[in-house]
C-alpha cells in the first residue's frame, strides 16, 4: 500500500468540500422552489448565496493550488 502524500489530501480534502457545497446548493434549491412560504424562500436564497460564495473560493484555491 502506497503512502498518501499531503498533495493527495489535499486534492481529496478540496473536491470533499466541493462536493458538498455544491450537493447543499442543490438541495437548497429544490427546498426554495417547492416551498409557498416567502419567509422559507428568502432564508433559503440567503443560504444560496453564501453557499454559492464558498463554491466560488473553493474553486478559485483549486485553481490556485493547481488541483482539477
Amino acid at each position: 500500500m502506497s503512502a498518501l502524500n499531503d498533495r493527495e489530501f489535499l486534492t481529496y480534502a478540496f473536491k470533499e468540500a466541493l462536493s458538498r457545497e455544491k450537493h447543499l446548493f442543490v438541495k437548497l434549491k429544490s427546498v426554495c422552489r417547492s416551498t409557498g412560504d416567502r419567509r422559507v424562500r428568502d432564508l433559503c436564497a440567503g443560504v444560496m448565496a453564501s453557499c454559492r460564495s464558498r463554491i466560488n473560493i473553493l474553486q478559485r484555491e483549486m485553481k490556485n493550488f493547481s488541483l482539477k
